[in-house]
């Protein structure tokens, strides 16, 4: 009875804005990582004469504000 009670008092003090700080902290890092290889593709594509480059710059960057958005919606969406 007592290592039962024990249970359900260290799932009470679970912090989940300490659990999606760190969700958020690998979406950044994520994003700055894609964003890097992104601009690589773009400009390798740019100096070899690849001069539609438009919707690969549109799509990269649609990318990254999508990974920023999300991070917000979802602290806007749990109250963290």
């Amino acid at each position: 009875m007592k290592f039962r009670c024990h249970i359900v008092l260290l799932q009470d003090t679970v912090d989940p804005s300490g659990t999606f700080d760190g969700i958020s902290k690998i979406l950044l890092v994520c994003g700055a990582i894609i964003g890097i290889i992104g601009a690589g593709v773009i400009f390798y594509n740019w100096s070899h004469g690849k001069r539609d480059i438009e919707r690969d710059v549109a799509l990269w960057f649609g990318g990254l504000l999508l990974l920023l958005m999300a991070q917000t919606f979802f602290r806007t969406m749990f109250g963290l």
